[in-house]
């Protein structure tokens, strides 16, 4: 017995492994200079009693488990080739990046986030920033208040984000956080307005994160903060433009893992 259950999903009632892997197989072609691959994951019905939901839901994990194998060395790449545009375009945002990206990695690890979830958070914080490559630099480099028309122009980043890392498949998910990086919980952020947890997990500790680093940094439209001063800022607008609970968690973080705090004083002078 076999359905769809999507798109580009199927589901299948087979006798044993080897019709399992000739299903896969079905789901595969290739041509003349393209490859379908079909990734999967099955659970056996008589290993244990469970119900339909139960069963179902351990064959999704394995599907994406084995989407995540599939797609590592394609995201590597991608990532790798993106860091590289980064720092060749604008240098110094790659030390930024990279630490809000050490941030993220530990907020979203006391939040408790599982470890293919988390991967996308680090990615997307390291790349939170790529498209700022399509930005002008008289907008970028400014020492000034931007203009309302500047700032139209800034405002369109984490679409221009969106839009290069989504022409790297294995980078799709990465792409939604980007997207949603600057929404604020009280819904007055960009692109979408959304507003509390319609706003991707990520995309709020990427934000947290990002900020706190941008305040504890020397930039040339703004004076840097001590880290004390910036956690003050965190704390005043959590429940406003931040997840209260992400703040918690990076502060709370901030607080455990002095070593980071050194490391992003460093960074920041």
């Amino acid at each position: 017995t076999a359905y769809r259950l999507g798109g580009d999903e199927f589901c299948a009632l087979v006798g044993g492994e080897e019709a399992v892997a000739l299903a896969v197989v079905a789901l595969r072609e290739q041509g003349d200079g393209f490859l379908i691959g079909a990734s999967h994951g099955a659970v056996r019905l008589d290993d244990a009693p469970l119900t339909v939901e139960q069963a179902m839901l351990i064959a999704d994990e394995g599907l994406y488990r084995d989407k995540r194998t599939r797609s590592e060395p394609g995201r590597k790449q991608a990532h790798d080739v993106l860091m590289s545009v980064l720092r060749e375009s604008e240098p110094g945002l790659e030390a930024h990046v990279r630490t809000v990206a050490v941030l993220a990695k530990l907020v979203g690890d006391r939040l408790g986030l599982d470890p293919a979830a988390l991967d996308e958070v680090v990615l997307a914080a390291q790349l939170h920033d790529i498209g700022k490559v399509a930005i002008p630099d008289s907008i970028l480099r400014k020492a000034g208040a931007l203009s309302e028309q500047e700032w139209r122009i800034m405002r369109q980043h984490t679409l221009l984000g969106e839009r290069i890392l989504s022409a790297a498949p294995a980078l799709d998910a990465v792409a939604r956080i980007v997207r949603s990086s600057h929404e604020r919980w009280d819904g007055g952020g960009y692109p979408d307005g959304l507003a509390a947890t319609e706003i991707p997990l990520g995309s709020r500790i990427v934000l947290a994160c990002d900020a706190f680093h941008a305040m504890a940094s020397w930039r040339p439209y703004s004076d840097r903060r001590t880290v004390e001063e910036a956690v003050a800022e965190l704390q005043a607008h959590a429940g406003a433009q931040f997840d209260a609970v992400v703040v918690a968690a990076l502060i709370d973080t901030l607080t455990a893992e002095r070593q980071v705090v050194e490391e992003v004083t460093a960074a920041a002078a």
